[in-house]
């Protein structure tokens, strides 16, 4: 398990008892400011505000703790928050609200202010704490993102200067409603009742010239609505050619969008020519800043080759020269397997570590990272890698039910089956290779199959598909290291197609290591296999495929995946 900060999507993943220094000239705060962010984990999200930055959250080798306050959200086995000064406790108090979730990311704000008030909420909630230090501490600048005895991930950093007012001294300022709603708030109750295309379409085109209030609420309703029967709303070239700039980037962004990045292009491309059928190089052109950020929302690493040479021939591209640019970064963003097969590496990311401890922020580095992000499928979840054995994958999320109950081994309740080239036995542990305890001793023989020996172990997924985009194998306690596999999927255990080939792959030296790889797939498949292409570096039993764990991340679909 790595001990090293690093960056995973748009996750700055901390292990245990380390710490992420922000370190960006516009996320320093002098004295003053407000740190939000989103984070996942176990327990103990730890926030430290100091006047120097680059230490590991503990510093028992040098003789003190530094200056400076500590925020833990979720401490006490995830049961209460926690502020120390100095390293001292000061106060504590047990919230619902301040505590986090392996599985899910929650949305948190600390702030701080000259006088040595600090407040802590959650997300938009009126919930807040707030503690005033007596003593105030001078010199805060530096905001620090750590953790305690497991990793953390966060994303969506934020920092502001400005500190919102606080009235009635001790008291957060809080939104009052009125209890008796008025004639237009029912309107909109009714209009939110309505979930045709129609109205939704009616909607946006109202909604860009309204400023009353509650419009918000209709717009992300219309958008919602509109984003997910999205090609039908591309079907119409007049309609669509009459939504404004704001509208279609609304569409785009909006997490309910999922269809496919070449039907989005297209409706893109008519809309630039003002909804036109037949595009030409004479007919007229949207102005350059909306193209720019519009196309800067297409997915284009996901498109197919073809389809991207298809882009490249279009008028468009010849009136519009940056989007040859994001064509090429496509293409330039993938390689190409021994196999012939597609590797996508890590995309851009809007984080960077700078060093040990220290993370940059970069806007440009964010709208790249977005465009190798895959939307979101209807009735599926992403499971993306954080770390070796996170608990974030297809195995551990069919083991708790997508997070509703406790963790049972998937084989256990028949939500997945593990097959192996040998018959189950106790060196051939199926069961515990989609779970999540080590297996000391566990591999698979070669068996005849079509006149060829094969060794292989296989997860079907039973009534669930998965587009794989990263997967993980944990080796069991022997030095017989894998050296030559494949990762293959299949619909029907019958044909199976290369996911990804390694030849010659000397990352496993040490027995019970894990080791994870990117994936690049556009099927969903039910089943995968490891398939043993080459001798391991045993010399009395070579072709013995030897595995504790094996676990797939990607997008999954099926029943009960929200």
């Amino acid at each position: 398990m790595s001990s090293l900060i690093r960056v995973r999507w748009d996750e700055l993943i901390v292990p245990p008892m380390e710490c992420a220094w922000l370190s960006s000239p516009e996320q320093k705060i002098p004295g003053r400011g407000c740190v939000s962010f989103e984070v996942a984990g176990e327990n103990d999200a730890t926030v430290i505000l100091k006047d120097t930055p680059g230490s590991r959250r503990w510093q028992h080798d040098r003789g003190g703790v530094d200056q400076g306050y500590t925020v833990i959200i979720g401490s006490h086995r995830n049961s209460k928050l926690k502020i120390e000064r100095n390293g001292v406790f000061v106060c504590q108090a047990e919230a619902d609200w301040a505590t986090i979730r392996r599985d899910e990311f929650r949305e948190f704000w600390i702030q701080v202010d000259a006088r040595g008030a600090i407040a802590v909420g959650a997300g938009e909630a009126d919930s807040v704490f707030r503690w005033v230090d007596p003593e105030p501490l001078e010199g805060i600048t530096s905001i620090g993102l750590s953790s305690w005895d497991r990793h953390l991930r966060y994303r969506n950093i934020r920092v502001d200067l400005e500190v919102p007012a606080q009235q009635d001294g001790d008291a957060l300022s809080r939104r009052v409603s009125s209890s008796i709603p008025s004639l237009y708030a029912a309107c909109v109750d009714a209009l939110m009742g309505d979930d045709s295309v129609e109205t939704a379409g009616r909607l946006m085109e109202m909604i860009s010239s309204s400023m009353l209030p509650g419009m918000e609420r209709l717009k992300r309703q219309a958008v919602r609505c509109l984003a997910n029967h999205f090609g039908q709303v591309a079907e119409d070239r007049e309609w669509l050619g009459k939504l404004s700039c704001g509208a279609l980037v609304a569409l785009l962004e909006s997490p309910a969008m999922c269809s496919n990045e070449r039907a989005i292009f297209d409706a893109v491309s008519a809309w630039s020519f003002y909804g036109a059928e037949h595009q030409t190089m004479d007919i007229p052109l949207r102005p350059e800043e909306e193209l720019q950020q519009l196309l800067s929302l297409i997915k284009f690493p996901l498109m197919k080759d073809e389809d991207l040479e298809v882009v490249r021939a279009l008028p468009l591209a010849g009136r519009y020269p940056p989007l040859l640019e994001l064509l090429d970064e496509a293409v330039a963003s993938r390689g190409r397997g021994r196999d012939g097969t597609v590797e996508v590496p890590d995309p851009p990311t809007a984080i960077s570590v700078a060093n040990t401890r220290n993370v940059m922020m970069s806007q440009k580095s964010s709208a790249a990272m977005g465009r190798h992000m895959p939307r979101q499928a209807p009735l599926s979840k992403q499971l993306n890698f954080s770390f070796n054995g996170d608990k974030l994958g297809a195995c551990y999320y069919l083991g708790t039910s997508g997070g509703r109950t406790e963790y049972v081994n998937p084989t256990v309740t028949n939500k997945v089956r593990v097959l192996a080239s040998s018959p189950e036995s106790r060196t051939t542990n199926v069961k515990g290779a989609a779970g999540n305890r080590f297996s000391k001793t566990s591999y698979a023989t070669p068996r005849n199959e079509n006149g060829r020996m094969a060794s292989w172990w296989a997860l079907d997924l039973l009534e669930h598909v998965l587009k794989c985009n990263y997967y993980t194998i944990r080796h069991d306690g022997s030095s017989d290291f894998l050296r030559h596999w494949a990762l293959q999927g299949s619909q029907d255990g019958q044909e199976w197609f290369n996911l990804r080939q390694h030849v010659n792959d000397l990352t496993f030296h040490s027995p019970a290591q894990f080791a994870s790889w990117p994936v690049s797939s556009d099927t969903a498949y039910k089943m995968f296999r490891l398939l043993l292409t080459g001798p391991t570096t045993s010399t009395t039993t070579p072709m013995n495929l030897c595995l504790s764990n094996m676990e797939f991340y990607g997008t999954i679909m099926g029943p009960d995946v929200h």
